[in-house]
């Protein structure tokens, strides 16, 4: 009794690659995640660098109170701020610089300062810190003083 083989096509590379490809595409993603922390904790430090660079500035203005603007914050003047983040954008955060008054005269005292994904990731959390010096966060959205301290 003669046993008739057949020539059966060999998958063994194709579904080696296939493998491969998953297990570098599932690595990929879990050093994404990790590297994740890194970046909300920078953009803390630059929240905090921010509301120091503002709280120098109100205390060598007092007539003024915080800076009116974006450039008044980040000048080169400040001590707290460096270049890359004078630009607004930093390790995947915008930050935002909103200056008001709380009396409604030509002073400003009062900020807020948000950190948000850049560009959008539902990953990362989104923050906030205004004059009080909390720092705040929210998960889907921009952050306020609404939202939760951190």
């Amino acid at each position: 009794m003669l046993v008739e083989r057949r020539n059966k096509p060999k998958l063994g590379p194709v579904f080696g690659f296939l493998i491969l490809s998953f297990l570098g595409f599932a690595v990929f993603i879990l050093l994404q995640r990790m590297a994740l922390p890194s970046y909300e904790a920078s953009a803390i430090g630059s929240l905090i660098s921010l509301s120091d660079s503002a709280r120098e500035y109100a205390n060598a203005h007092r007539e003024y109170g915080y800076p009116a603007n974006w450039n008044e914050l980040t000048s080169r003047r400040s001590q707290v701020v460096d270049s890359t983040l004078a630009s607004g954008k930093k390790n995947k955060y915008a930050f935002k610089y909103v200056p008001h008054s709380l009396e409604g005269g030509h002073r400003v005292d009062a900020y807020y300062i948000q950190a948000d994904p850049f560009p959008p990731n539902k990953y990362l959390n989104h923050f906030f810190i205004d004059q009080t010096g909390i720092i705040r966060y929210a998960t889907n959205s921009p952050a306020t003083s609404g939202s939760e301290p951190r």
